[in-house]
């Protein structure tokens, strides 16, 4: 039988996992170095090294994409856009970004209606293309 500590243990590792994981994906994608971030705080980005975006990762079977939205967005500063990346289970990693990001705006809108999904490579041209010029 497990216990709640046991779950919460297996819970953090899977988090970590993905958060390595898409750290490795999106670094290759990018061609840029990227590292999970190990740290003691709420509200900071999951991943360092991608100047302008506050991360959120999250690697769960169960999908709830506006709920982790609204805490993307709450994370984000006023001087980054904000990023959500989940996992798929089997088919990989996706990207939600706020509409104004497409457009080289700051801001965010905690309202899921007002983002874009996109697959990681698709996020790694938008990155490219429009952010990192």
């Amino acid at each position: 039988m497990t216990d709640a500590s046991t779950r919460g243990r297996s819970s953090r590792r899977k988090g970590q996992a993905g958060e390595r994981a898409l750290a490795n994906e999106l670094s290759d994608l990018l061609g840029i170095t990227l590292k999970r971030r190990v740290r003691n705080h709420q509200n900071e980005s999951d991943i360092t090294g991608l100047d302008g975006f506050s991360v959120e990762v999250k690697n769960c079977a169960t999908l709830s994409i506006g709920a982790w939205w609204v805490q993307t967005v709450a994370q984000c500063k006023d001087d980054e856009y904000p990023v959500l990346f989940y996992k798929v289970p089997r088919k990989g990693f996706r990207a939600v970004v706020s509409l104004p990001v497409l457009f080289g705006a700051f801001g965010a809108v905690a309202d899921l209606a007002y983002t874009a999904e996109m697959s990681l490579p698709a996020f790694a041209m938008l990155y490219r293309e429009t952010i990192a010029k």
